[in-house]
């Protein structure tokens, strides 16, 4: 049902730091909906997004789905008794929230 990880999100304190960071590695950055988002030359899809926070910290991992699998996925997830959130304010995305395990 999971085809890959989609990208990661972290909250840090400093983004022009974590900017910086990013490029030195090769990584091409753009400002998106409020965070800063990371990506390989050449790819459209993002892999990194940092947010701008107090401290350091994981915020979100996101996983890419396989075709209408997004229905099999959020039952197999009520079975399990993990809860289905609604999406958090700002999220764009067409996607399925869960609590944090």
């Amino acid at each position: 049902m999971i085809s890959g990880l989609h990208h990661y999100a972290l909250e840090v304190p400093d983004l022009a730091v974590a900017e910086g960071f990013l490029q030195d590695f090769g990584l091409e950055t753009q400002e998106k909906d409020g965070s800063l988002v990371a990506q390989c030359p050449g790819r459209d899809q993002e892999q990194v997004r940092l947010l701008q926070a107090g401290a350091k910290r994981l915020h979100h991992v996101s996983f890419t789905l396989r075709p209408g699998s997004l229905d099999p996925v959020r039952e197999a997830l009520e079975r399990a008794g993990t809860p289905v959130i609604e999406p958090p304010t700002g999220a764009t995305e067409h996607g399925l929230w869960v609590a944090r395990p």
